[in-house]
């Protein structure tokens, strides 16, 4: 996936970069990969507890383990 690669790139640059965390997120939420998804959102979440794409991909993300007390 060309924004996986673009996104692992840039993380180096700015480790605590919300975006760059969210795209990550983002991409292994659509490989299905929940679980690391969720670290990645986590982080973002606790950068900016109001971050509400964090919250948006959390929910995704437990809801695809079926977690949906968590979601």
């Amino acid at each position: 996936m060309k924004q996986w690669k673009f996104s692992t790139n840039a993380l180096e640059q700015a480790p605590e970069n919300s975006y760059i965390l969210i795209g990550i997120g983002d991409c292994l939420r659509k490989l299905k990969r929940f679980e690391q998804a969720i670290e990645y959102y986590k982080r973002v979440y606790e950068l900016d507890s109001g971050n509400r794409f964090a919250l948006l991909g959390l929910g995704d993300a437990f809801r695809g383990l079926h977690k949906r007390q968590e979601a």
